[in-house]
Parts: C-alpha cells; structure tokens; sequence
C-alpha cells in the first residue's frame, strides 16, 4: 500500500509587502478621509470662529478710521459756526436755533467723500508711516499683526481654538474688509439740561456703513455705527423766581414784587409737585 501526503505548499501564502499599487490606492482613500474630515473641522469650528473675531476687529477698525477720518478732516471752525443759526430776542437772549441749510448738506457732502477716501486706504493696507498714530494704537492694542501688503490684519490660526496658550501660535489668516455702498450720514442733535434753565446742544455725525468682511474661509457683511462730534451750542435762560424739583420739603413763596411781605410756606400737591403759594388779593 502507498500512502499519499498531501502537499500544502500551493496552500500556503506568499510572505512580503502589499503591491505598490494596493499601497496607493490604500493611501489615497485615507488621504481624501482626512481631507473631508479636516475641511468639515475647518468649516464648522475654525471658520465660524474665526470670522467672529474677524466681524468684531474689523467693526472697530473700521469705526476707528471712519471717526478719524471726520475728526481729523472735518474740523473747519468757520464752517461749523456758519451751520448753527440763531435768533435773538430784542433783549438779546436767543429765542431759537436752526440749521443752515447749504452748510448742512455741504457738511454731510464732505463726511461722505471723507470717509470714502478713507476706507478705501485701509481697505489697501496703509503702509507703515502712512496710518494716524490713534489708529495705530488701535490695532495694537487688538493683539493681531499688521498687513504690510494689503488687507488690515492677520488673525493668528490659534485663536480659532479659544485657547489662551495656543492663542499665538499657527499660521497667520489675513483678513480683510471692504466698504459696500455708500455710508449714510445723518446730522443728529443731542439735547441735555445743564444747571438751572441752561441747555447744550450736541451736534454731530451719526454714521452707518455696511462692510464686508473677507478671511480665507468665507465672507460675512457686517453694518458699523458711530456717532462723531462735530460742535456744541451753549444755550443759556433765565433764572426763573420760582424753582423746585418736588421732594417732599415745603418750597418758601417769594414775591418778585420786593415788598416786604410776610413769606408764607407751601407744601407740595399731591402730585408731588412744588406749588408756590398765591395771595388773597390776588385770588380776589
């Protein structure tokens, strides 16, 4: 009898490394994993940080020049007492106030053309020596780099994390921002009670410009308001006989006349305001 012994030898499988055509296509599935995966990351934690530390500088910078465009520019003396005219009363007093109506319009003319000409540098990236020194400031006080070429600022990739440690580190985002439209520019006064019958007037700029702001990831527009002073108008009164606020206190009638007379007291209304107190003869 013959006994056969199987042979495994076909069984058996060949040792060494993959194919290298296995090997790339294996690579090149994980490497478009780790592509989509980190375009998700970026798109739904880095970006939207990013663009709200963006959206909130570039509101400031772009405030800071617009009010240093106007204050800077727009400080014509003469022109501003020219706006305000007043009327006054054969006594001399002021009776009212109003505005020039081609200096008004002339005012808000060049506040639009200044703050064009403006952003339009920024918006290029002012070179080093060329930026106001406020705004300067204004920027490094932000904690982010300067542009030298174009743009405002570089955000560093870190600050996407919200980590203070890491806040610095990682590649720079360039961000930059552009003015969409025309700004509208409105004249505002602002009217407030100093001391006993006297009045100043605020005067100045209330500003809105619509800016879009554009990092590497994305672009979001964004409106930017500021209110600049341009003037102010002392308006004083007359110091009237009788003055009271109501607290409580009886308030002493005085009689303009200056006759001596006997001073009577009266107290407070119900309503809690000061009455002053009214002769018999007078009644009668």
């Amino acid at each position: 009898m013959v006994l056969k012994i199987p042979n495994d030898r076909k069984k058996q499988r060949r040792g060494g490394p993959l194919p290298f055509r296995y090997v790339l296509l294996i690579s090149f599935v994980i490497f478009i994993f780790l592509t989509v995966q980190g375009l998700y990351f970026i798109d739904q934690h880095v970006r939207p940080a990013l663009m709200t530390i963006a959206t909130i500088e570039t509101q400031r910078i772009s405030t800071q020049a617009i009010n240093q465009a106007v204050s800077r520019d727009l400080t014509d003396q003469e022109q501003l007492d020219d706006l305000v005219l007043m009327e006054t009363t054969e006594e001399g007093d002021i009776a009212s106030l109003a505005f020039d109506a081609s200096v008004y319009n002339q005012v808000l003319e060049d506040a639009i053309d200044l703050i064009h000409s403006y952003l339009e540098e920024v918006e290029s990236g002012i070179p080093d020596g060329e930026i106001p020194s406020e705004l300067e400031e204004e920027i490094e006080d932000m904690g982010v780099g300067r542009v030298e070429d174009g743009g405002i600022y570089n955000i560093p990739l870190g600050m996407a994390t919200n980590n203070a440690l890491l806040a610095q580190l990682g590649p720079q985002v360039p961000v930059n921002f552009s003015a969409v439209g025309d700004p509208h520019v409105d004249m505002e006064e602002r009217v407030e009670n100093v001391g006993i019958n006297n009045t100043w007037l605020r005067i100045g700029l209330s500003i809105e410009m619509d800016i879009r702001v554009v990092i590497p990831f994305g672009t979001e527009e964004e409106t930017a308001t500021t209110f600049v002073p341009v003037g102010m108008v002392f308006v004083p009164g007359d110091v009237p006989d009788y003055y009271g606020e109501g607290g409580g206190m009886p308030i002493p009638a005085i009689n303009p006349s200056g006759d001596e007379e006997e001073v009577e007291m009266q107290a407070p209304d119900a309503e809690g305001e000061d009455m002053p107190a009214v002769d018999e003869e007078t009644q009668n």
